[in-house]
Order: structure tokens, then sequence, then C-alpha cells
């Protein structure tokens, strides 16, 4: 039996206790709260209602496990982390003494089950017993030197964000990754998620608990469905059945990049439309509308709002799969991180800003092809070192000359600029439009194979072919040729991925034009 164990009672009669106190939780801590109100005086009456909850929380659990660890475990924790260091270890012990004292108080004084006052006294008497005071000495200090080790890393990531630059950050695709990876490490976090929008640049990354893990099909379900209802169901319907099952059990645990970023793009929004309260989300708050609420084990989590304007948002989404909970302190770090990280940001964007007229087609208001060769670069760097793919769309007018020697270049300007409305429009936000050259323009579409590629390369040709044309009445019959390829599997570099969706471009205008031509891997 080691030193914190209980063993006098068994199994049983503690838990019969320990469900009995659990239901009066509420009652409990009210008790306390008055016991320990000078102890706790520094603390909002909140955040001490909280902490107090949690200890007589703890306790019960550790009645009915019959050992003292869990509870140890959480003064300290609460010691260190909710209380900052500002009760001295003897103040500590006695925040425990109290805590057990209250439920003598309460077993003696309410109708409980039988034994109850016994087995907590004993309880007690363990607690104050010199093996577990030198045992709560020992876990205090150790826990003291790692918040003093956490303040020297929280002024560490504070500082790397406050000298980052803009090369850094528009360039470097491990940036996003080094900073969500120290922050979860700081704030113990399980899950993890930076994202942000911007015309000059955007960032996704994600670090999930759920992609460690593999979540499987409920083949008994089916086979029920199957083998002893089939005969009586519709087939439609059977087959609608599975398809839900098979989603709600598959789609939530392996999410790439690609539909977090669309998911967010979706959520944002109404995210800063209607921001959660600036604290930590515990489970009766949570924001049911997150998206990531739903693909994390959510327990506790913070978020942070990145946004700089209607065209320059993002957020960081930390969330804790299982107790304790984030503390106050913890999302005090996190506020003062993202809006260090924001200034930088933002301080970014108006350097951009400046450049902007040197990286932006004039006309059409997309990106030119300086920018073009900068985004491409950046992609293909990301796509080396977390081996994904990416594609690229070379998207060439068909029969733009004819428009404009039959009309005139006004004319051929207004195709122009509505063609890149039209692809602004109805492409996602991850795929990245430039003009290339004359009526030539490339699109950019991070992680994405060889399906999906060609999938974006027909929605680029039917958004076209489907859209009226229609300048001061006369409608204009407009389509475009499109040539895709795919790095790394047909290029190794920037000008061979766009040598081979040219090429693919060519073969497209050959083959009557109005169409879309996947680049030949033997072509390179």
């Amino acid at each position: 039996m080691t030193a914190v164990e209980i063993a006098t009672f068994g199994r049983d009669e503690r838990l019969e206790v320990a469900l009995h106190l659990k239901t009066h939780e509420g009652e409990i801590t009210e008790q306390i709260c008055q016991r320990c109100g000078e102890l706790l005086e520094f603390l909002e009456k909140e955040e001490s209602i909280r902490v107090l909850r949690q200890l007589v929380s703890s306790a019960v659990k550790s009645l009915g496990e019959g050992d003292l660890g869990y509870f140890l475990l959480t003064l300290i924790r609460l010691a260190t982390r909710n209380l900052h260091l500002q009760l001295r270890i003897n103040e500590v012990s006695l925040l425990g003494e109290h805590t057990f004292i209250t439920l003598v108080e309460y077993v003696t004084a309410n109708p409980s089950p039988e034994r109850s006052r016994d087995l907590v006294e004993e309880t007690y008497l363990k607690f104050t017993s010199d093996e577990v005071r030198v045992k709560l000495f020992q876990d205090y200090m150790r826990l003291q030197e790692n918040v003093l080790f956490r303040q020297v890393e929280e002024l560490s990531l504070l500082g790397q964000v406050s000298q980052m630059s803009e090369s850094n950050l528009v360039r470097d695709a491990q940036i996003p990754e080094r900073l969500l990876a120290k922050l979860m490490t700081i704030l113990q976090a399980d899950d993890g998620v930076a994202f942000f929008h911007s015309q000059f640049f955007r960032v996704i990354y994600s670090k999930l608990s759920g992609q460690e893990r593999t979540r499987q099909e409920p083949a008994h379900i089916l086979e029920i469905f199957g083998e002893k209802m089939h005969p009586s169901l519709d087939p439609q319907v059977l087959s609608a059945f599975e398809s839900v099952i098979k989603q709600g059990f598959y789609w939530g645990v392996q999410h790439k990049e690609r539909e977090i970023n669309e998911m967010l793009e979706d959520y944002y929004p109404r995210f800063h439309a209607n921001p959660p309260t600036p604290k930590v989300q515990r489970i009766l708050d949570f924001d049911l509308d997150n998206p990531l609420t739903k693909i994390c084990a959510a327990h506790s989590y913070m978020t942070y709002d990145l946004h700089i304007d209607d065209e320059n948002y993002g957020l960081i989404f930390v969330n804790r799969t299982d107790p304790p909970d984030f503390t106050e302190e913890d999302f005090r770090f996190l506020t003062t991180f993202g809006g260090t990280l924001r200034q930088i940001v933002g301080n970014v964007i108006l350097t951009n800003r400046l450049k902007e007229m040197a990286t932006t087609d004039p006309l059409t208001g997309v990106n030119n092809r300086r920018q073009f060769e900068t985004f491409m670069e950046i992609e293909l760097t990301r796509a080396s070192r977390y081996s994904h793919s990416v594609g690229l769309a070379m998207v060439d007018i068909d029969h733009f000359k004819q428009i404009n020697d039959s009309y005139g270049h006004q004319v051929g300007d207004y195709v122009l600029v509505e063609l890149c409305k039209v692809l602004n429009e109805g492409l996602r936000a991850t795929e990245i439009i430039s003009r290339y050259g004359g009526e030539e323009f490339a699109i950019i579409i991070p992680q994405a194979d060889y399906d999906v590629t060609l999938v974006v390369g027909e929605k680029i040709r039917s958004l076209v072919e489907e859209h009226d044309f229609e300048y001061n009445g006369l409608k204009l019959p407009v389509t475009v040729s499109v040539g895709v390829a795919l790095f790394p599997q047909m290029a190794v570099n920037r000008n061979s991925l766009v040598e081979m969706a040219d090429k693919a471009l060519y073969k497209a205008k050959r083959s009557g034009r109005n169409r879309v031509c996947m680049a030949a891997v033997e072509e390179n």
C-alpha cells in the first residue's frame, strides 16, 4: 500500500459515499466557500467558487477510488496554476484540510450512507499524516519549478513572435508550425489550430490529437441492417443510412488542412460577428457552431480572434481533451501571445499594401506574374516539407484576339475583368488566382491530388462557359482552355511545373478549345 492509499473500506462502500457526495457538490462548495473566504480573498468570487468546486470534486473522486493521489495532484495544480503561487505550502495544506473538514461536517449534519463519516474522517487523517505532508511538499516544490520554467518559456515565445520579420512570416512555412507547437506545449494543449486568411499570404496549420487515432467503422450496425432488415427496407433508405453512419464515424478524425481551412472560412464571419465571451470555454460554455469542437474531443478550449480587417483575419484555437481546465492565467497568456502576433501580422500587411501596386494586376485586381511566382515558391516549399501535392491550372481565353479585333480593347478589358470576377466568386478561397500575361491566367491549387486538380480545372472551364458575358447589350461567347499539372508527380520545381501545365494547355487548344487537359508524366 502506498502513502496515499486508503485501505480500510471496501470498494462498494467508497463508491456509495462518493456518489452521494457527488450529487450534493453544489451545497458542499457553498459551505467550503464560507470557510475559505479569507484564504482566497485575492481571487474574484467566480474564480474562487470554481477553484473550490474542482477541489471538492477531486476529493470526492479520491474517496471513491480509495487513493489520495488525484486530490493531491489537483490541489497542487490549483495552487500553482489557478492561485498563481500566492499561497505558501502551509496554506495549501490548510486548503486541503478545510475541504475534508467541510465534508465531515456535511455527512454529519445530513442524511448520508452508513459509515460515511468514518470514511471521510479516515481520509482526512491520512491527508494530515507525515507521509502525505512530505509528498505534498515535494510535489509543490517540483510544480513551483515548472511554473517558473513556464514563465521563462512564455517570455521566450513572445520574444520569438516580436522578432518575426515579413520574410519569416510570408516565406517560411515552418514558422506557424513552430509557434503553435510551442504555444501548445506551454499551455499543455492536446489540439491546436492556427488559421489566417490574407490577400498577401495564407496560414493553416493544425495539430489534432484525433489525427493520431483511428476510429473504426461500426460494422456490426451495418451488418445487422444488411442481414436482418435489408428485405424490409427500401434500398435507397438503406444506402442513405449507410452513408450517414460512415460519414459520422470516419470524417471526424483525419482532417486535411484544406478541409479545416474551408470549415473556418465558412465559420469565421459568424465567430467574428458574435464572438464568445473572452474567457476559457468549458463544457457548458461551448460554442456549438464552432466546427473545431466537433473534430476534437473538446473538454476545455480557448480561441483568439486575429482580425485585422475584412480582408485579413484569422484565429488561434487550443483545446484540452481531459481535465484540468485551462485557467484564467492560460487565457491571459493566449491573449498576450495573440495580441503580439496580431500586431506583427498587421505591420506585415501594412508593408505589403505599400507593395501591392507592384504585385497586383491593375486591370483585373488579381495577383500579377511576380506575385504568382512568390506564391508558387511558398506552396512548393510547403508541399515538399509536408509531402503534399500542389496543382497548377494554366487558363487561356479562347479566340481572345478576335474579341479585341471585332469589338475593341474596351470589350477585351471587360472580358478580362469579368472572368477574374467569375473565378474569384466561383473558386475556393484556397485557390490562388494570378494573371500570367495577356489573356493567360494561372491558378495555384494547394494540397490537391490528381483528381482534385482535374475537378478544379473543369470547374474553371464550366464557370466561364456558363457565365453570361454581356457588354452594353452585346452578348459575348467566352470560353477558356485549361491545362493542369501536378507537383511533384510531374515537375521538380516552379519552372518545370509551369512548363508542364503550358504543354497541357496547348494540347487543349489543339484538341478544339473549351476543354481541360492534364499533363502527361512522360512529357517532362
